[in-house]
């Protein structure tokens, strides 16, 4: 499975009393129907209740969807609204950023679980511990101190061994954060580059993506019907920087994106170019010559075919 460029979903793990309220059946309903859920945290039900689309989405047990199914509207994690089943809050929930130190934190503890991976490993052939030496070399022992080379496993992440960090400076942060209101805004002048905002930008350039890249995926957004709220299933614009620099496949799609244009189904094509001024040119009157045999002026031996 190519991990970079799947759809996920966040799935939180604190064990709270609305989770325990569930149960065993409501918690697996509310998993499965996470998994199908469209980026604004909706699915329509197509007139069916709930626990029968779950049966045939999530291909469950009728007696476990419709446990789990009302155990879920019970407890409010899930809502039919509008004819769709609909997740509150969650938006929110798959977008927020992790502070500062609590992504510190998950910095450490993967780390950590890297160098555990490390160390798990088998050393290979060519670091074995010393080799025997052959009876051919035997009179070297008294002469020759022979000391095992112990290999001690790399534990050096695959960046850290081929290119070194990413120097971010406060210069590119505002160039990427200048293009994206000039584009997305309809009063640039208003927006500020909060501490989020600022956050996002730096991981995404530390990924490794230029400032040209980042600026090329904020203009191909606006060719995204659902980013700009132009799709049927889409009830308002998500136009905000930390959801179109959201993680590094983001940016790869709606760079795609940019340049492509919108489809003519989507919406009018606009013409900016202003034709008033240009005269209209006269149409020739009849004079009785063959125009389809006329040598054109200036090029000899040239005619109009």
């Amino acid at each position: 499975m190519d991990w970079c460029n799947e759809r996920y979903v966040r799935v939180y793990t604190r064990d709270t009393l609305t989770w325990k309220r569930l149960r065993w059946n409501g918690q697996c309903v509310l998993l499965q129907v996470l998994r199908r859920l469209d980026r604004a945290g909706r699915v329509a039900l197509d007139g069916m209740e709930p626990w029968e689309a779950v049966v045939l989405l999530c291909d469950a047990p009728e007696d476990v969807a419709h446990e789990g199914m009302a155990a879920c509207l019970d407890a409010g994690v899930l809502v039919k609204h509008d004819g769709d089943l609909v997740a509150p809050n969650y938006i929110e929930a798959q977008e927020c950023s992790a502070s500062d130190a609590e992504r510190k934190r998950r910095q450490r503890d993967r780390d950590k679980a890297r160098a555990e991976a490390a160390r798990s490993q088998n050393v290979t052939d060519g670091h074995k511990t010393g080799q025997k030496v052959t009876n051919g070399h035997a009179e070297s022992h008294a002469v020759t101190d022979v000391t095992p080379c112990c290999a001690t496993p790399c534990h050096a992440t695959p960046n850290q061994l081929n290119s070194s960090p990413t120097k971010v400076d406060s210069a590119q942060v505002r160039e990427v954060f200048d293009c994206w209101r000039a584009n997305h805004l309809k009063s640039p002048e208003a927006a500020k580059l909060n501490a989020k905002r600022q956050a996002r930008i730096k991981a995404r350039l530390n990924e490794g993506y230029t400032v040209d890249r980042l600026c090329a995926a904020i203009k191909g957004a606006l060719n995204d019907d659902w980013i700009m709220g132009r799709s049927q299933k889409s009830e308002k614009e998500f136009r905000d920087l930390e959801t179109l620099l959201r993680d590094g496949s983001q940016v790869e799609r709606l760079e795609a994106l940019n340049g492509k244009g919108r489809n003519l189904t989507n919406g009018p094509v606009v013409c900016d170019d202003d034709w008033s001024d240009v005269p209209e040119r006269p149409v020739p009157e009849d004079d009785g010559r063959d125009h389809n045999n006329m040598v054109i002026a200036g090029i000899p031996n040239f005619r109009n075919r």
